[in-house]
């Protein structure tokens, strides 16, 4: 599958926190989270929110538009927010490219995610809004399809079916 991805953020060259880490990427789980080589723990992308793998076809496009970005080996940085885990134990981060685009930002402005925000993790809430916003409003990525008739959150919760 080809997976265009726009550019983002092309002024934030430099997260604005000083609380960054090293990652390779190792493995994609899903749409919006990896394993790194450097730790054995999975990272869960912040602000962001892909359709579920069970979502078919739209959990594949979300994982396809990740590795695109984020092939194995690929070197980018983590950026924390106020907290480092979510309930599941997961590290939580915005990633960065060497090119100064975050990874959050591009997948959400590629139409491939919703916003999906758990206070108080908020540094770059306003620029995953107006990209989900844009993507939503040009129906790029996902946005073209029914992919969020039942956004990944209710299908987890069995709000609404698979299909």
């Amino acid at each position: 599958m080809l997976v265009a991805l726009p550019g983002c953020g092309s002024d934030a060259s430099n997260p604005a926190s000083a609380d960054i880490a090293a990652c390779t990427i190792a493995r994609l789980s899903d749409g919006d989270s990896l394993h790194c080589v450097e730790r054995d723990e999975r990272v869960r992308l912040l602000l962001i929110d892909a359709p579920e793998l069970a979502q078919a076809p739209w959990g594949d496009s979300a994982k396809a538009a990740l590795e695109a970005l984020l092939p194995e080996g690929r070197q980018v940085r983590l950026e924390y927010d106020a907290e480092r885990r979510d309930d599941y134990g997961r590290l939580l981060a915005y990633l960065w490219l060497d090119d100064g685009r975050m990874v959050n930002e591009v997948m959400a402005a590629a139409g491939y995610v919703v916003e999906l925000y758990y206070p108080p993790n908020d540094l770059y809430r306003d620029r995953i809004e107006a990209a989900v916003e844009a993507a939503r409003i040009a129906r790029r990525g996902l946005w073209a399809t029914t992919a969020f008739d039942c956004l990944p959150v209710d299908f987890r919760a069995a709000r609404c079916g698979s299909d």
